[in-house]
């Protein structure tokens, strides 16, 4: 009872705390700070603060303004009678020490006068409130200060005066204890309950925790406990980032200067933090001597207590030493915890590339000039860099995985550049107090160096930027390969498309050695340096000066270099990693520096082109001129563009949309804002019928639907409010209501990237209901009817186009189906290779005869109108599309059960990376024997570093007699070990034997040097092959993956597989894995040699690794977790910005780029969370590791100076110094293992996808003759399909067969022959061979690819130009009357150039340099060129001109007289003349039979599609033609 009533009025406390100022009524509020108004950033450009709190959690500040009020008042007393003693004891001639002494005591006691007034101001102050805690902080400084203070006196009172009164000591141990208290209250006072994000989620309480929590990290202790009792973290686990680190605030902040360079953005973006960073950067340069000094000091002291000479003041002396030196190591271990805590930089990199990604013209780059796009990786020399070749998918996915982190990283060592010049000279400093000058002469070896250091960067640079170019080409390849991976596989190309990007990753392999070259040259020259800067010293100190080189003067010398070496060698790393921030920095600003789509004037709502000219932004193909001259677009009105294949009708679309480059002319077109910032500009709109529509906004309906991985649902409302009646209207209109009854889970069906597990009729519709849906005004469509059948054309056209939800919108049609379209239309533009040649209205046409000719040219007299065929998912009745309103209502069902997850959630391994993998890779580095000279290697180098210190100690005793043979003291470094020294007295040995020692030295220093230097080459070279071989059997692996891993598995997470955790491979785990066998070994080496020195001090040791590892334990698990995270959360972040990339041009015409950039920031903020509490945690552990590394030296220093009476200096000297190093060490090893254990988690990743499930084998034991297939005969048995094991059949117990020769019209069951989906039951046999019995390879024998149309056409090189030509006149892309020689470039300057007579023509990403239609006609060329047996044809001329499509079909009858065709065809003159037609529905053989017998049968399904399209007449005419041709009555 009392416990609850405690816990009640504590949350009453807290709610009456937060009462003043009151709560804002939402989470967030804008801050009143106006930023400065640039980029359209003006008055809209708000940062925004959290300001709701939780007040679940119990907080109050009731107790503590009391306390220190108290406490200070209670101070103000003891100092006032202290002032009141100092001066009636004031004699009346004072000395200036009474003076001093009254002057002191007066500005005491004013600074707790000061304090007091600050504690009565506190009053009307409590927390949570700005001003409260500006004053807590400012009497926690003065309370820490009076703390030390007062602790200092009574430590020296007590061991300077030890005779003195109890009374005499109250004050200062009052003053002690009141001090004491002050700083545990106001350090421990926490500002306010944690705050909560606008979606009531806990804020890190990094901004409300107290001031030792925010100095010690223990705020993120939360984090690591978590992890450590449940081995594993989730996303709830970790708290949201404060407002200042999230996204939204990070867009603005950076977007405040966006025409200055970049370098200058970032620092004014985080002029703060740097500002931090500094600070403490230029204090712990001097504080790192800090803790050498008192060390120094101590052993001084001890040395007079060995020596008696004590006094009354020595004992305090000695424990105030030891006391300073615990606080000196904390302090240091403080403020270097803030150097490497600021993650903001990655955040805001990504955030803008993105940016300009909305609002970049989306250029389609291109190879070189030659066509060999193997040349553009490099065949010797450097890869070339085209214009504009950032434009690359892989390029732009690097720009974010890999060049925004490596920016980042500079918050991590630009400080160094002003730290390592100050502790280089404070080095110097005390090496010339050692050895005079002779010290410069041996520096003078660091000035030979820099011209090689200077050589080694410019190599490293220009190999760097190379390596960068590989992999943008690399990840563009791959991008292309996983995109278009079902042409790969239909043509059984998986191995040579693997040997294809393995070529390209050989040069990418060619670069990075070079990088490791350049690394191991580095390492050469800074890792040798200290040990030849030491050897020309010692050379000069002996020889030229002719000084005795003493033990002390040796090996103080040998401490102070290395010291230097720290200090050198952070420069190695500096120089790599400013190198490579520069390569990146170039990289980003030349992509932001690119062309920007521009947005005409918005004063018209009607679209209106006056004399144009446009082309495609191309940097090497002046691809397609339109020169349209067209008055106005009709209000409110449908107007049609119809035009041939590659006549340029969607490049007009682009043109309207702002997309194409404007040569000429101008466009006066409403077009959709692009993102300026991210505030909500429709907030407080109302979205009521009536003013649903915008007049100035636009839609947009591809010719190529671009579809987002998400439900149907969704993608209809693409971020838009859900309103019923619009929406079930919607897909009435747009006949989708059957399709959703068919599928389990209705609207709420995810359909994959890009549509995937949707028909291309399917696909079509949803996005055309996408437009239809949308508030836009006008309404452009690119050829939206060729994907669905007659009937659905039809509906589509009377609901849709002219229906109820797009009257009264302006819309825009190119389409091949003028007939149908053209009684509702009011303009008609007809495009003739790049030239309106027609304008007008159908009723002028009419009059003028242009519409017979347009007419006759599109269809040849025929009304297309119905022209389509049906696939199995779109056979209905006439007026079952149409459904009634309860259908409609069952469509969007209400899902009782959660829909399918078509796209599961990334999995991610939990606990420690498993040994096998460690296993694994290691064997992939090398083999035992390798692993054996390596660790012989390392092992060797420690060896020689320790007899090298052993060496100069037996020169330095060659100076003296041995006076005592007890060892005085040890030293111990990384590059040197335990050696005793003697106290010596000096003897100058001869001339000989300084030079014996001398060159013996000289052969160990160099000798040492080269085994540095092979250790880390050596290993390099083996981790090198690892990754090439890795990298290998991955490819493969995912290639050999069956179909249905691609449909479920995002691209994005593919490519962070392949990008940025190879890269970790490649950069990362060869320098940790070697950093780490050699920390390991010195470490090691150490507790041996100490075991082997001084058994019993093994004990101290002992205890410093165990509580090292106790620590690191806890650390482990948690950052291990946060890495995995950010792995995880980087494969979202991709996916949506490849998503993005593709869809762009959609996006900016549905004026989504807000919408698009909000989802973009949520994913920063989700992949930044976990970022940020792994580096919290790294802090830590730093602090923890120094406040360890402080707490054992004061128990050692205590014990030792409580035990004098049982050792000697020297040995208390030893113990000191091994403690302090050997705790430093053993924490630098835990980090050296974190970075091997992180590393490995990509190994890890990689791994998981190689285990992935496979497909059947290529090659099986059962190989099919060479022949095979001869005839072409196909028969298919009681076949059962499944995409899925745990999904329903779609292909139910059918059994047809197909003569030889036959020319098929089917549906749905390609990926059957072609064992994409294996088959649950049955078989397919062809000729004679049962399809599951051999491998796929044996089976396969399109999309289109970056390089040019003769690599597009002949990949492997097969075919000599004239094949391929040949090809290209067979589908019309070459006029086929043409003579090839005469007529390759001899268009006019008035019409544009053919480009299909240059083969060499470039071909962008995807073709998308092309119209869909010369997509499709090229990959028909492609199959025209391979003369298979059995060709499948999958709508492969569905997107081209009617007239093209019955000359290709000729072309096809006489091309492939011989050969078994199977065609999948919505339009039915493209099958109508075809031997037999296989009709299924549901998964079920409704009909197969020839056309004739079909068409002749009142009863049978295909009559019924024939008589509905309006053009059954014409249909049977082509049947009886054909069966006369043959000879059936």
């Amino acid at each position: 009872m009392h416990m609850n009533s405690g816990l009640e009025k504590r949350g009453e406390d807290t709610k009456r705390a937060l009462a003043s100022p009151p709560e804002p009524p939402r989470c967030f509020q804008y801050q009143e700070v106006q930023l400065q108004p640039e980029d359209g950033i003006g008055h809209e450009g708000l940062l925004y603060k959290d300001q709701k709190r939780n007040l679940s959690v119990p907080f109050s500040d009731n107790s503590r303004i009391p306390r220190i009020t108290f406490g200070t008042l209670g101070l103000v007393i003891v100092t006032g009678q202290s002032l009141y003693g100092v001066l009636s004891n004031f004699p009346q001639s004072p000395s200036d020490e009474d003076v001093g002494n009254v002057i002191s005591t007066i500005a005491v006691f004013s600074s707790w006068l000061y304090a007091f007034v600050l504690c009565l101001f506190s009053q009307n102050h409590q927390f949570p409130n700005n001003w409260g805690w500006t004053l807590n902080v400012h009497l926690f400084i003065l309370y820490l200060v009076t703390f030390s203070l007062s602790v200092y006196s009574l430590v020296i009172s007590i061991w300077n005066f030890p005779g003195q009164s109890f009374y005499q000591g109250v004050p200062l141990l009052l003053c002690a204890l009141i001090s004491t208290d002050l700083v545990y209250v106001t350090g421990m006072a926490e500002y306010g309950p944690p705050f909560i994000d606008e979606t009531n989620r806990e804020v890190t309480s990094s901004q409300v925790c107290s001031i030792a929590s925010s100095l010690i990290f223990n705020w993120s202790y939360s984090v690591i406990r978590t992890a450590y009792k449940k081995n594993s973290l989730s996303e709830k686990d970790l708290p949201v980032l404060e407002a200042s680190d999230r996204g939204r605030n990070l867009m603005t902040i950076f977007g405040l200067h966006p025409e200055k360079k970049l370098v200058h953005r970032i620092a004014v973006a985080n002029s703060g933090s740097l500002l931090v960073q500094g600070l403490a950067a230029f204090v712990s340069a001097f504080l790192f001597y800090i803790p050498a000094y008192f060390v120094n000091r101590i052993l001084l002291l001890v040395q007079d207590i060995s020596d008696g000479e004590v006094d009354d003041t020595t004992m305090g002396k000695t424990f105030s030493s030891v006391f300073y030196l615990a606080l000196s190591i904390v302090i240091l271990g403080i403020i270097t915890s803030q150097l490497w805590y600021w993650v903001r930089i990655k955040g805001m990199l990504d955030i803008e590339i993105y940016k300009k990604t909305l609002s970049r013209m989306d250029s389609a780059s291109t190879v070189e000039k030659d066509g060999t796009e193997d040349k553009a990786v490099g065949t010797g020399g450097n890869p070339k860099e085209e214009p504009g070749s950032t434009a690359l998918t892989g390029s732009i996915i690097n720009l974010m995985s890999s060049d925004s982190a490596r920016i980042a990283k500079v918050s991590n060592i630009w400080f160094t550049l002003f730290t390592i010049p100050l502790e280089f000279g404070t080095g110097i400093l005390f090496a010339y107090q050692l050895m005079g000058a002779s010290c410069f002469l041996g520096l003078m070896v660091l000035v030979i160096a820099l011209p090689i250091n200077h050589y080694n960067a410019k190599m490293y640079n220009r190999a760097q930027r190379n390596l960068m170019l590989v992999r943008d080409k690399r990840i563009a390849m791959l991008n292309e390969v996983f995109q278009g991976i079902r042409q790969i596989k239909f043509q059984a190309w998986e191995t040579n498309w693997e040997k294809r990007i393995m070529k390209t990753k050989n040069f990418e392999i060619g670069y990075l050695k070079l990088i490791y070259l350049s690394n191991v040259l580095f390492n050469f020259v800074w890792k040798g340096s200290p040990l030849l800067v030491t050897l020309v010293s010692f050379w000069s100190f002996t020889s030229l000066q002719g000084n005795p080189l003493t033990a002390a003067t040796a090996f103080t010398s040998i401490a102070v270099f290395n010291e230097l070496r720290y200090a050198l060698n952070a420069l190695p790393e500096l120089f790599i990693q400013l190198g490579q921030i520069s390569v990146s920095i170039k990289r980003i600003e030349e992509y932001l520096n690119e062309e920007e789509i521009t947005q005409p004037p918005l004063n018209s709502i009607v679209p209106r082109v006056y004399q144009k000219d446009l082309s495609r932004p191309t940097h090497c193909l002046k691809a397609l001129f339109s020169r349209i001259l067209i008055s106005s677009s009709r209000k409110n009105a449908l107007t049609l563009i119809s035009g041939a294949t590659g006549a340029g009708k969607s490049l007009m679309l682009l043109g309207l949309l702002g997309e194409a480059t404007l040569t000429k002319g101008k466009v006066n077109s409403p077009i959709s804002s692009i993102l300026r910032n991210i505030q909500n500009e429709s907030s407080g709109q109302s979205f009521s019928p009536e003013n649903w529509i915008l007049e100035s906004s636009v839609a947009y309906a591809a010719q190529t639907p671009w579809l987002q991985n998400a439900s149907i649902h969704d993608n209809i409302l693409f971020g838009l409010p859900f309103s019923e009646k619009r929406y079930n209207d919607t897909v009435k209109a747009c006949a989708l209501v059957k399709d959703l009854l068919y599928l389990e889970d209705g609207d709420m069906t995810e359909i994959g990237e890009k549509g995937i597990t949707l028909s291309g009729g399917q696909k079509a519709r949803v996005a055309l209901a996408r437009a239809v849906y949308s508030r836009a005004k006008s309404v452009y469509m690119d050829d939206v009817l060729s994907a669905v059948d007659a009937h659905t054309a039809k509906h589509l056209y009377e609901n849709c186009l002219i229906g109820p939800l797009m009257k009264n919108r302006t819309r825009i049609l190119v389409t091949h189906h003028i007939n149908l379209c053209l009684n509702g239309s009011a303009y008609l533009v007809h495009i003739d290779n790049g030239r309106a040649d027609v304008f007008e209205s159908p009723e002028e046409l009419r009059r003028s005869g242009d519409l017979y000719n347009i007419i006759k040219s599109e269809e040849q007299e025929k009304n297309i109108q119905d022209d389509e065929e049906q696939t199995v998912e779109e056979i209905v009745s006439p007026d079952s599309s149409v459904a009634s309103p309860s259908n409609e209502n069952d469509t969007s069902k209400t899902i009782n059960n959660p829909p399918r997850v078509l796209v599961e959630q990334e999995t991610r391994a939990v606990g420690h990376v498993k040994i096998r993998h460690y296993i694994k890779y290691l064997k992939m580095v090398g083999s035992s024997w390798f692993w054996i000279v390596y660790a012989s290697i390392v092992l060797g180098c420690r060896a020689l570093e320790v007899y090298a210190v052993w060496w100069v100690k037996l020169w330095s005793q060659a100076y003296a007699k041995e006076k005592h043979p007890e060892p005085t003291l040890m030293m111990v470094s990384p590059s040197n070990t335990l050696i005793p020294e003697f106290e010596l007295l000096p003897e100058k040995p001869s001339d000989d034997n300084v030079d014996m020692y001398l060159s013996t030295y000289m052969i160990l220093t160099a000798v040492t040097v080269i085994c540095i230097t092979i250790r880390y080459g050596f290993l390099y070279l083996g981790t090198m092959q690892a990754s090439k071989s890795l990298y290998a059997e991955l490819l493969h692996c995912v290639f050999r993956t069956p179909l249905r891993f691609f449909d479920t598995t995002p691209v994005g997470r593919i490519l962070n597989r392949s990008s940025k955790d190879f890269e970790t491979l490649d950069s990362e785990l060869p320098i940790d894995l070697a950093n780490f066998t050699i920390q390991a070994t010195f470490v090691i080496s150490t507790l041996l040699v100490v075991s082997l020195a001084l058994p019993w001090f093994s004990i101290p040791m002992l205890i410093t690794s165990a509580v090292t590892c106790f620590i690191g334990s806890r650390y482990m698990p948690a950052t291990r977790e946060l890495r995995r995270m950010v792995s995880v959360e980087r494969s979202p972040l991709f996916t949506h910005f490849t998503e993005t990339i593709v869809g762009v041009t959609t996006i900016r015409a549905f004026g989504a780029t807000r919408q698009f950039m909000s989802e973009m920031l949520i994913r920063v903020d989700n992949c930044l969370r976990p970022t940020f509490h792994r580096v919290a945690a790294s802090r830590w552990l730093s602090v923890r590791f120094y406040i360890t590394g402080a707490v054992i030296n004061l128990f050692t220093a205590i014990t030792i100076l409580l035990s004098m009476k049982y050792i000697d200096a020297s040995t208390a000297g030893f113990c000191l110094a091994m403690v302090l190093e050997y705790a430093d060490q053993m924490y630098i090893l835990v980090l050296r293992y974190t970075s091997v254990e992180l590393s490995m988690n990509s190994v890890e990743r990689i791994i998981e996808f190689i285990e992935i499930d496979q497909e059947a084998p290529a090659i099986t034991d059962i190989r099919p003759p060479i022949e095979w297939p001869s005839k072409g005969e196909i028969q298919v048995d009681n076949l059962e399909i499944r995409y899925a094991p745990e999904l329903e059949a779609v292909i139910k117990d059918i059994s047809f067969s197909i003569k030889p020769k036959e020319k098929i019209g089917l549906s749905t069951l390609a990926q059957s022959f072609f064992r994409f989906v294996e088959a649950s039951k049955g078989r397919i046999v062809i000729d004679g061979i049962d399809i599951k019995s051999i491998g796929t390879e044996d089976l396969r024998n399109p999309t289109l690819f970056f390089g040019t149309i003769r690599s597009n056409l002949d990949l492997f090189k097969q075919f000599d130009d004239q094949a391929i030509l040949t090809a290209l006149k067979r589908v019309h892309l070459l006029p086929p009357e043409e003579d090839l020689e005469e007529n390759a470039f001899s268009e006019t300057a008035s019409n544009n150039v053919n480009v299909f007579w240059n083969l060499s023509t470039p071909v962008s990403e995807g073709g998308k340099n092309f119209s869909q239609g010369q997509r499709q006609l090229l990959c028909l060329a492609r199959a025209l060129l391979k003369r298979t047996k059995i060709v499948f044809m999958d709508e492969a001329t569905a997107s081209v001109d009617f007239n093209t499509d019955k000359a290709i079909q000729k072309a096809i009858s006489t091309n492939f007289a011989d050969c078994t065709i199977v065609c999948i065809a919505h339009r039915l003159h493209t099958v109508i003349e075809y031997d037999r037609i296989l009709v299924l529905d549901q998964g079920n053989v409704i009909e197969f039979a020839s056309p004739l017998d079909l068409i002749s049968n009142p009863n049978s399904m295909f009559y019924k599609m024939c008589h509905d399209s309006g053009e059954f007449d014409g249909l049977v005419s082509l049947v009886k033609t054909k069966a006369q041709l043959v000879g059936i009555s």
